[in-house]
Parts: structure tokens; sequence; C-alpha cells
């Protein structure tokens, strides 16, 4: 029986071509990033001038700005799913994982409905933070994984700034971590 040699080199390739692959996909994807990124940046940078502004119901921006966006997500998806494309062991991981990303969001938003919002935001920030690290160290890209950590270290901090300036660092949290990445991912060369 003749077996053949392993080769070190190969199969670094193989690895490579993985990690690429995923990339191109991930660059494809990127505008999930973008949309996501962009709605939670200007549902909190709005809230926080209608705060400011003593305006009631500040609030109800959220539901608006996601819910669209939610709709603008699923039209997305679906476009995406008819392109096709092959689906790697990389892009099945980050598949769970934003999957996964869900369930502790909802344990948050109920956090914040129920307990109070001031607890809940570094949480949010902490869930994106750390499924953005995952996500980029996947892919091995930097500005991602950059991101996620400054998301976490601006979830921690939160937690000693007073009330609406939440909703600053949220919004920056976000731009560092989605929006910025985003738009590095929109221009990687796979």
């Amino acid at each position: 029986m003749d077996q053949e040699k392993f080769d070190k080199k190969e199969a670094l390739n193989v690895i490579e071509e993985m990690v690429n692959s995923g990339r191109y996909k991930m660059k494809r994807e990127a505008k999930f990033f973008l949309l996501w990124g962009w709605m939670v940046f200007a549902a909190a940078i709005i809230q926080f001038f209608l705060v400011l502004a003593e305006i009631d119901n500040s609030w109800i921006v959220w539901p608006a700005l996601m819910g669209l966006a939610f709709i603008i997500y699923l039209l997305m998806v679906n476009k995406t799913k008819r392109e096709g494309g092959s689906s790697t062991y990389i892009d099945r991981v980050n598949k769970y994982l934003w999957l996964g990303f869900f369930g502790p969001l909802l344990i948050t938003i109920l956090t914040g409905v129920f307990i109070s919002w001031a607890a809940a935001y570094p949480f949010f920030m902490a869930i994106y933070g750390w499924s953005a690290i995952v996500s980029g160290g996947l892919l091995k890209f930097k500005p991602l994984v950059n991101g996620g950590i400054v998301s976490c270290i601006l979830g921690v901090a939160t937690i000693f700034v007073p009330g609406m300036y939440i909703l600053l660092m949220l919004a920056l949290a976000i731009f560092a971590g989605f929006i910025i990445p985003g738009h590095a991912l929109s221009s990687v060369k796979a």
C-alpha cells in the first residue's frame, strides 16, 4: 500500500485557501456589518440628541430603526442566498457564531426593558465585541479583532459613565467594532 508523504507546505496552502475563501465571503457579506453598524450607531446618536432635547419617548427610535434594519437584513439575506457559493468550515463556524449571538442579545434586551438600560449597554458592547473578536480571529482579520477589543473595553468603561452618555459610548463601540471593520472588509482583496 503506497501512502502519500504528508507535505506541510501543501497543508498550509489548503488552510490559507480556506481562510481566503472565508475572507471573500466576509467581504461579500461586509454589508451586514455595515447595515447593523450604521443603524445601531444612528439609533444611539439620535436617541442621545432626543434625550438632550428632553423629548419624551426617545427610546422609540430603537424599535423603528431596528425594525427597518431587520427588514433590510432579510432582503439582503435572501439576495445572498440566491447568489449561492460554497460553504467552508470557517463559514459554518462564523454562521453559528452570529446565530448564537441572538440568545445573549435577547437576554440583554430583556434586561434593558425590565431592569435597566444602563445595566444592559455594557453587555451589548461585550457581546458585539466578543463576536467581532472571534470572527476576526477566524478570518485572520485584525481590524475586526481590534474593533471587538475596543468594543469590550468601552463596555467596561460604560459602567463608570453617567446616564445618557452611555449612548455615545455605545455609538463609539459600534463604530469601532462594526463600521470601521465593515468598511475595511469591503476593501479586502481576496
